[in-house]
């Protein structure tokens, strides 16, 4: 269980889960693009329509590497398993 600063602050936390094998490697870099560009917004100013937008599709990237890849992957072995006669 990670302390309570890491709990609590998305930097650290993501660290945490990265180094911890958590997440994937892969969506380090848009995971880190989403969490800046969201702390721009909380403490600078108000973010523009291109800011949004590019969380927008780091956001895509990111639930897709999560969620959407994998799923694919396992429904393709799954395909190749059955027609191999395996499934």
């Amino acid at each position: 269980m990670p302390e309570s600063r890491t709990r609590f602050n998305l930097k650290p936390r993501l660290e945490w889960l990265f180094a911890n094998n958590l997440l994937p490697k892969d969506v380090e870099v848009p995971a880190d693009c989403i969490r800046e560009d969201a702390n721009d917004a909380v403490h600078n100013a108000p973010l523009g329509k291109d800011d949004a937008l590019d969380i927008q599709d780091f956001t895509v990237e990111l639930l897709e590497a999560l969620f959407t890849l994998p799923g694919r992957l396992k429904e393709a072995e799954a395909r190749r398993a059955a027609r191999r006669g395996g499934g």
